[in-house]
């Protein structure tokens, strides 16, 4: 072995022996090609894929960004984070996708190598939220909607016996739409386990320190360094009014 190949990382060797179930892993990606990239964002790439199953034709992949070679302390860190993020959230979408699937994007497989993660969910085709805001502000009705049917995820997904659990970046990208443009709530990357403090749900102390998420959706108790719960959660649905407007006024300037 060349001393080039051993500064590589082997991403396989991060991710624990019995950390995600035999049975969600796909093993081979011979028949789910990429047919267009659908998103992107600081985790990586969300390309939409064939897939060999006749009842889900198309997936959607999201691909893991990884930096594996000549790694410092710092990028080693960030690597581990990203690969437990990766568990963490094939952890989660394996407890309540089935449980509420009307609520959440279904969980379909992972797979894994020495250089690649990629999770496979459903493909929604509406895209997101964000994708129906950019041009105009969302009429009342349908706000309503949206709203109401994040908070019914959310409460799901605080209150599941199963583990509960909060989102910690509920944002108008991650609010998907079904084809009757019904929302599921998607990227469990930074969800954590919630416990109860004094007949109350905080996020547990085994979180990850420093700020994650999305700084524009951030409850105040987030951004200040308090103890935070379900209602940081909240705090962010309830912002999709206000963005609403806010997103679609900036982008009519832009075009002006």
């Amino acid at each position: 072995m060349s001393e080039l190949q051993s500064r590589e990382t082997d991403l396989a060797s991060l991710v624990p022996e019995n950390a995600i179930d035999a049975a969600f892993r796909i093993s081979s990606l011979e028949y789910w090609p990429k047919v267009e990239q659908i998103g992107q964002g600081a985790f990586g790439k969300v390309w939409k894929h064939g897939t060999p199953r006749k009842e889900t034709p198309f997936a959607a992949g999201k691909h893991m960004k990884v930096q594996l070679w000549n790694l410092n302390k710092e990028q080693k860190e960030d690597l581990e984070f990203r690969v437990n993020s990766f568990i963490r959230e094939v952890d989660v979408l394996t407890k309540v996708s089935s449980k509420c699937h009307e609520r959440f994007v279904q969980f379909i497989g992972c797979y894994l190598d020495s250089k690649k993660l990629i999770l496979f969910t459903e493909w929604m085709p509406n895209g997101s939220v964000k994708n129906h805001i950019i041009e105009r502000p969302l009429d009342e009705t349908t706000a309503l909607k949206y709203t109401f049917q994040a908070t019914q995820g959310l409460h799901f997904l605080h209150h599941y016996k199963g583990g509960r659990n909060i989102h910690r970046d509920i944002k108008c990208d991650n609010l998907l739409l079904t084809i009757d443009n019904n929302v599921k709530l998607a990227d469990f990357g930074l969800a954590h386990g919630l416990v109860v403090n004094n007949d109350s749900y905080t996020i547990s102390q085994s979180a990850p320190s420093g700020f994650h998420g999305t700084i524009i959706y951030a409850a105040p108790e987030v951004l200040t360094g308090e103890t935070y719960g379900r209602r940081a959660d909240i705090w962010c649905v309830f912002l999709l009014d206000y963005l609403s407007d806010i997103m679609s006024t900036m982008k009519r300037k832009e075009l002006a």
